[in-house]
């Protein structure tokens, strides 16, 4: 298997980035947040293209409370999230996944920081690898992520 980079995406007027890459004896990762649906754009251009990445998106339902809000922020992560679908989804070598809201929200602060993935600093960069934890969950159990999750939560 080819290995690959994780990066999650938590999309909104301030767009919380993660990357996550697994080790043979762990794991290395990255927190950010940028401003802007174009600087979020260009950072995903910058550390995806030509990669071998698994990009987690939280993706974004439009309900009766996000209408009646019509926000700035509502507006920039629906364009973001189109954008990575139709641009990144086409990329050779990427493969996107959604994800929602309340899956991310499972990542509790304190397993992210006992696996030293929580960056107080970055709350939108922590909400993304939070994404990158549960996609490990979800679809490989047996990697050093969830493996260091499990050990996490018995604490």
């Amino acid at each position: 298997m080819i290995p690959r980079i994780f990066v999650g995406v938590d999309p909104g007027t301030t767009t919380g980035l993660a990357i996550l890459r697994t080790t043979s004896d762990g794991y290395i990762s990255a927190h950010d947040q940028v401003k802007g649906i174009d600087n979020a754009a260009d950072w995903l251009r910058r550390h995806c293209e030509g990669q071998f990445v698994v990009l987690i998106y939280e993706s974004f339902y439009i309900a009766q409370r996000t209408l009646k809000a019509g926000s700035k922020g509502v507006h920039d992560a629906l364009d973001l999230i189109g954008w990575i679908k139709l641009e990144l989804g086409d990329w050779i070598g990427v493969r996107v996944y959604g994800q929602s809201p309340s899956e991310g929200k499972t990542i509790k602060n304190e397993a992210l920081k006992g696996m030293s993935l929580y960056n107080p600093e970055m709350r939108h960069g922590s909400d993304a690898m939070r994404h990158i934890v549960r996609h490990h969950l979800n679809k490989l159990p047996n990697s050093p992520v969830s493996k260091a999750y499990l050990e996490a939560v018995k604490v």
